[in-house]
């Protein structure tokens, strides 16, 4: 799933920076959920699927 999260933004050509400047969270935080490292809230979660136009929250959780 992880991997899956990272090629979403990666293929909307957005970097970790600037997908964390849009959800209000640390590049570092982005990071963490994308290798699994960490899990993010669901209001986070929220957020990053509706920067992303992505409504499967399952890969973020």
């Amino acid at each position: 799933m992880k991997n899956q999260f990272m090629e979403l933004r990666a293929s909307l050509n957005l970097s970790q920076y600037e997908l964390s400047q849009k959800v209000g969270v640390s590049r570092t935080s982005i990071s963490k959920i994308e290798t699994g490292k960490s899990i993010s809230s669901v209001v986070l979660a929220h957020k990053i699927a509706d920067v992303l136009g992505y409504v499967y929250i399952k890969y973020l959780m």
